[in-house]
């Protein structure tokens, strides 16, 4: 197997996070301005971690489009792959809710984004396997659609997604992850040694 890199950055700040609203799969929240700044610092982070992506593959919700068109012009002008598999955990009806009300309203255990074994189906979400099902899928075939596993050539893509279901990736695919955390958005390299493709 050849080698691949995968840089998982999470989107910068919106104001659902700074007010402590819960966005999920289904809520368009936008970048604020420490966002966009955070997004462009991010940006030369990327050009020296993986200056030359074979692709850049984002959810196709807004606040990830934004940080993946800000970070594109600096890496040859990749076109953005927007996949909606990439999606952040659809957490159903606590969507769009301020953290507190979502928690006093649903106290489960199993509702909660941090629970290493969350499940929101039975609030019209999803489960934790099912968020590892659809972003293992997107990972496979945009390393398919670039030669994986035979090109004879190492392979790097960005993804740009969202905290709950990035963290939940980096949960399943195991260790030896190097992480670098800054602020409201992470980048993690994950090589092949630790795929689970």
């Amino acid at each position: 197997m050849r080698h691949v890199r995968l840089v998982l950055c999470r989107h910068t700040q919106t104001q659902h996070n700074l007010e402590g609203r819960i966005s999920g799969a289904r809520e368009h929240a936008v970048l604020n301005d420490t966002g966009l700044e955070q997004a462009r610092i991010l940006t030369a982070q990327l050009k020296f971690m993986c200056p030359r992506p074979v692709a850049i593959i984002s959810s196709d919700l807004v606040r990830t489009a934004q940080v993946a068109a800000i970070i594109s012009p600096s890496l040859g002008d990749l076109p953005v792959q927007a996949d909606k598999r990439l999606r952040e955990v659809d957490v159903g009806t606590i969507g769009g809710m301020l953290k507190k009300d979502a928690a006093a309203a649903f106290p489960e255990p199993h509702h909660r984004t941090f629970a290493p074994d969350y499940d929101f189906r039975d609030i019209g979400g999803e489960s934790r396997d099912e968020v590892i099902e659809r972003q293992i899928a997107a990972f496979r075939d945009t390393l398919v659609e670039h030669g994986w596993p035979t090109c004879s050539h190492p392979l790097s893509v960005i993804v740009v997604g969202h905290g709950t279901a990035l963290r939940t990736m980096l949960g399943h695919l195991g260790t030896g992850l190097t992480l670098h955390a800054q602020g409201e958005y992470q980048v993690i390299l994950v090589t092949d040694a630790t795929l689970a493709l």
